[in-house]
């Protein structure tokens, strides 16, 4: 049995329930959530976490102070398992959903896209996973990836290289942290 603790849904969801005779093993049942603007399934893994795709899991995205809040958009986590095909390596979600006042004690933007808007965050900031692959090179091809899947927004960062990849429904932006430019 798994809870899936949704702050913006206003209650706590019992996803899957165990139905089960002793003995018998049931499999985990997807779960839709409608947050308003779309459709979410979440899908858990067996292992009490909700897999949001081949290779991301919603607690990966989690508000690092652990207010529980937000969702994250399907079309980031798509974004997303697109660019990790084509690393064919593991990356690691060094920051994914932001309450706002995690938000504000990260220093991040007011306006920034971490931040949930009804409901939904649509920005992650990923690396790879292990320290020998976090190269200049792969991480610029973060970069090319994430553009070449759709992203809206991309910043390419340093300490460590790291790209923040967005799906903000607005225009399309790209930066350069001052702390990439100042490493080169």
């Amino acid at each position: 049995m798994c809870w899936v603790h949704l702050k913006q849904l206003g209650e706590r969801f019992l996803s899957w329930g165990s139905t089960r005779r002793t003995g018998e093993r049931s499999s985990p049942k997807p779960m839709l959530i409608h947050t308003g603007k779309q459709e979410l399934w979440l899908v858990p893994s067996g292992n009490g976490k909700i897999k949001l795709s081949q290779h991301f899991s919603h607690n990966e995205f989690e508000c690092r102070c652990g207010c529980m809040e937000g969702l994250v958009s399907t079309e980031l986590v798509e974004v997303l398992q697109t660019v990790r095909y084509g690393v064919r390596a593991p990356l690691t979600i060094t920051s994914g959903i932001r309450c706002k006042k995690h938000n504000t004690a990260v220093g991040g933007a007011k306006s920034s896209w971490h931040v949930p808007r009804n409901g939904v965050s649509y920005a992650a900031d990923i690396t790879y996973l292990r320290d020998e692959d976090r190269t200049d090179y792969n991480v610029l091809r973060l970069w090319v990836l994430a553009d070449m899947a759709g992203a809206k927004g991309i910043g390419l960062y340093a300490n460590p290289g790291r790209v923040h990849i967005d799906v903000r429904p607005t225009g399309r932006v790209r930066w350069i942290d001052k702390s990439w430019r100042e490493k080169t």
